[in-house]
């Protein structure tokens, strides 16, 4: 069977000023920093910040990237996403790594299932068939057995103790992002920054007011590998999450494969270039986007209106957005 791989690429117009290296840095005029975190590079920019604000900022997102890698084994007496994912026996562990896995299972049973943290195992599989040196579908086989060990395994979390059991692993790539950005939001919030704009990897971000013409910011939708913008989005103090085929996925014999996968099904043939969730809750953007990716525009509907969530869906024909957003088509 002849292969044809072609990475596609999709990113957004946001307007930052300054750019630095991954440790944090500023500009002249304002504080700014990029961080490479949660395998993805995050963007701060405080028009009206101080310094100590950025740095509480970078401390935070870098300790919770830590607190939330499943993969990478945690220093000598420190409990992390991957020490769960190594035993069956109930772990003690860290306040903030509770709660964000007690909201990965708030977003499952929300979502009826779309979102599923014990994906780990069948997300992995994926990903290493599709970013392989010649692209590939992922065996039948192995989406069977991965699906069998989801369906026998638990997550339960009470208070700070967690337990999990059976083979299947805890992913929180669909939601750690934007949930971090909770807390990010918070720090400002106490600090009174009103302008600023933060992008986690295109996938999250929070923006407040922008510093100049009419405080609104317009982000533009870069997809495919001429970078066509379909639509822009005005939006102000709000916040974004997108799910999308980015460089983590690949077209095989014409069929578009994704790192966002079906929980039920298996599958991570992609219907969609992208799908964003617009609020105020940047963990449920984050979070709701993926779901949404996965479910379908018609379905997300019904979940949005319960949620109070806009929603743009594109499917590298047609852009379409919930009523309640300020977007713009280009022809």
């Amino acid at each position: 069977m002849k292969k044809k791989a072609l990475i596609l690429t999709v990113g957004f117009l946001a307007p930052f000023m300054g750019a630095c290296s991954s440790a944090a840095a500023s500009s002249s005029s304002h504080p700014s920093a990029v961080y490479y975190l949660f395998d993805t590079t995050i963007s701060v920019t405080l028009y009206d910040g101080t310094e100590a604000v950025l740095d509480e900022i970078g401390g935070y997102l870098t300790a919770f990237n830590a607190l939330t890698d499943g993969f990478v084994a945690p220093a000598a007496g420190e409990t992390t996403l991957y020490t769960v994912n190594n035993t069956n026996e109930t772990v003690t562990v860290p306040e903030e790594l509770a709660q964000v896995l007690s909201f990965a299972l708030t977003m499952q049973t929300e979502t009826d299932g779309y979102l599923d943290p014990l994906i780990g195992n069948l997300s992995k599989h994926w990903k290493a068939a599709i970013e392989a040196t010649v692209p590939d579908v992922l065996s039948s086989g192995v989406i069977a057995q991965d699906l069998a060990d989801m369906k026998d395994s638990s997550l339960t979390v009470v208070g700070d103790q967690v337990t999990r059991t059976g083979k299947a692993t805890v992913d929180l790539g669909a939601l750690a992002k934007g949930y971090s950005l909770r807390k990010v939001l918070s720090i400002l919030q106490e600090n009174n920054v009103q302008y600023y704009f933060v992008n986690a990897g295109s996938s999250s971000m929070i923006m407040g007011k922008k510093p100049s013409g009419d405080g609104k910011w317009r982000i533009g939708f870069n997809v495919g590998e001429d970078k066509a913008t379909p639509a822009v989005l005005t939006a102000v103090d709000t916040a974004m999450g997108t799910s999308s085929v980015t460089e983590q996925g690949a077209v095989i014999d014409g069929k578009t494969y994704s790192h966002l996968i079906n929980p039920f099904t298996g599958s991570a043939l992609a219907t969609y270039v992208l799908v964003s969730a617009v609020n105020d809750d940047p963990g449920l953007d984050d979070a709701m986007s993926t779901a949404f990716f996965l479910m379908g525009e018609e379905r997300a509907k019904t979940y949005a209106s319960k949620l109070g969530l806009g929603y743009c869906f594109y499917d590298g024909t047609t852009f379409s957005s919930s009523p309640d957003l300020e977007v713009t088509l280009n022809s």
